[in-house]
């Protein structure tokens, strides 16, 4: 996973071309770990964050600089995530499941098939229809729910959201309270929301 800057945005990025020396579907499973991580902790941190996930064929114009319809894409699904999210786009879902119907024998396809099933549960539908990086699902719960300071991060996090809803809606800013009122029902849904019993003033 490479990592460069642009503007007040961070570009993370893979190679999928199968002769890069790895496997480009263990590289975009480690990177939808990583996001998910850096997802909630910077919630819990005050800080959160909206992203767009994309595949497609990229240049590299200038050394670090990445130009190319995901590129694009990814900042136009960033720019429309409307709350705290990381929507992903069809591109990258039509590329797993390009992979995951190429032919392949034993080992390979077992450990094919074990990265495309891993993919496929770090999504989720969204309220609204988008497919989102489900950074507190399944999957995710499962890699680092048991860790003693998850409990920690998700009331930070939590809070830090109540307590957003109470400035938005104190100040009449209907735009970011209904952002911040999302962000809270994805929470719910998880059976992730538990902020400070002082800080859940949203009923």
């Amino acid at each position: 996973v490479k990592i460069s800057f642009l503007s007040d945005s961070a570009l993370l990025t893979v190679c999928l071309r199968e002769n890069a020396g790895w496997s480009p579907l263990l590289s975009v499973d480690f990177m939808l770990s990583q996001l998910a991580i850096i997802a909630l902790t910077m919630v819990a941190q005050g800080t959160p964050i909206r992203g767009g996930m994309a595949a497609g064929i990229c240049s590299v114009l200038r050394e670090g600089d990445l130009y190319g319809k995901a590129v694009s894409r990814a900042h136009l699904l960033e720019k429309a995530a409307g709350y705290p999210r990381i929507v992903v786009d069809d591109s990258l879902l039509e590329y797993v499941a390009w992979c995951e119907h190429q032919p392949a024998t034993g080992k390979e396809q077992q450990l094919r098939t074990h990265h495309v099933q891993a993919i496929k549960s770090a999504f989720q539908t969204d309220a609204d229809g988008q497919q989102i990086l489900a950074y507190l699902g399944d999957r995710f719960k499962r890699e680092y729910g048991h860790k003693d300071h998850f409990p920690e991060i998700v009331a930070c996090a939590s809070t830090f959201i109540a307590g957003e809803i109470e400035t938005f809606r104190s100040s009449g800013n209907q735009k970011l309270l209904e952002r911040y009122q999302r962000l809270k029902a994805y929470f719910e849904r998880e059976g992730c929301w538990k902020p400070s019993t002082s800080s859940d003033s949203d009923k």
